[in-house]
C-alpha cells in the first residue's frame, strides 16, 4: 500500500513537473524539462546563473537586442 501511495505521488508530480516545464519553456528563451521543475527526481544543470543577477541580466539584455 505505501508502494502504490508512493507510485501516485511521484505520478502526480510528473504531471505537474511537466506543465511547469511546458509553461516555462513557452514563456522564456531556454528549454526546459520536467527535473528542472520535480522535487524527486535529480535536477539537470541550471540553465540560467542566478548567482551574479547583474550578469543574468546584462546576458538577458544582449539576447533581447
Amino acid at each position: 500500500m505505501v508502494k502504490a501511495a508512493e507510485a501516485k505521488r511521484r505520478c502526480q508530480w510528473d504531471h505537474t513537473a511537466d506543465l511547469m516545464a511546458l509553461m516555462a519553456t513557452i514563456h522564456t528563451t531556454g528549454s526546459y524539462q520536467r527535473d528542472h521543475f520535480h522535487p524527486l527526481r535529480e535536477r539537470p544543470e541550471p540553465i540560467h546563473q542566478l548567482d551574479d543577477p547583474g550578469a543574468e541580466y546584462d546576458r538577458l539584455m544582449k539576447e533581447q537586442a
